[in-house]
């Protein structure tokens, strides 16, 4: 689970072994979800604006529309 800012406003990452990814607001319903080819195994909003996605042996990155 990450937590961080996608235009200004507070969001919430997990994934989980199935590869979905999913985004929400702390205090509001998911917002977005996406499913990957291969189990989640870190995730971070190092890079402002930017949800980093462990992944396999790789590293995606997901600009998150509007929330």
């Amino acid at each position: 689970m990450a937590i961080g800012h996608v235009d200004g406003r507070t969001v919430v990452a997990s994934g989980d072994t199935h590869g979905t990814v999913r985004l929400w607001h702390p205090t509001g319903p998911e917002v977005s979800t996406w499913t990957l080819p291969g189990a989640v195994h870190a995730l971070g909003f190092d890079v402002p604006g930017l949800l980093t996605v462990g992944i396999g042996a790789g590293v995606i990155g997901i600009h998150p529309e509007r929330v």
